[in-house]
């Protein structure tokens, strides 16, 4: 900056005067929410400078499910994460949209049916994620066919016929 001024800095969207924060030209400052910072240059026998504004937004990140969705033979654990640092995430296993009231995600989520899980992330002053949506599909493969017994055929008086289906039925 010119030499003799100093920058003075507000973070709430309002024009900062000479009681506002100092920073120091070069000097960052970390924003994690959403705001507004503006700035000014004051010197002593000068007039301020114009206000420099800068509006910063947020919005976590979209959940990410591990396994991916698809098609398994087995039940699967799924664990959803955000690139998002210390993210809520909740979600749906019905297909509805998740929402703060979902049940929140604490560890990995049993899969042993066909299922919609819906996921979304929310942070403290961020905007909410956008909904990610996983379809799994759950197969145990192919059952056996039922069987008669005695065997299909031709009998010439009644019989019994005893109906199996395949085991655990």
């Amino acid at each position: 900056g010119a030499p003799g001024s100093e920058l003075h800095c507000t973070l709430d969207g309002t024009d900062p005067d000479e009681t506002s924060p100092v920073v120091v030209s070069g000097e960052s400052i970390r924003v994690d929410e959403d705001l507004t910072l503006k700035v000014r240059a004051f010197r002593p026998g000068d007039l301020p400078s114009a206000v420099t504004e800068a509006t910063y937004s947020f919005q976590a990140g979209a959940p990410v499910a591990t396994p991916p969705a698809g098609f398994y033979l087995t039940p699967q654990q799924v664990t959803l994460v955000s690139v998002t640092p210390e993210p809520e995430i909740r979600y749906s296993t019905d297909g509805s949209e998740p929402t703060t009231e979902s049940t929140l995600f604490t560890g990995p989520i049993e899969i042993a049916t066909d299922t919609t899980l819906k996921a979304k992330a929310w942070r403290s002053g961020w905007a909410a994620s956008d909904t990610t949506t996983a379809v799994y599909e759950i197969a145990y493969g192919t059952l056996d066919p039922p069987t008669f017994s005695p065997p299909i055929g031709t009998y010439e008086t009644s019989v019994e016929v005893t109906l199996s289906g395949p085991a655990g039925a």
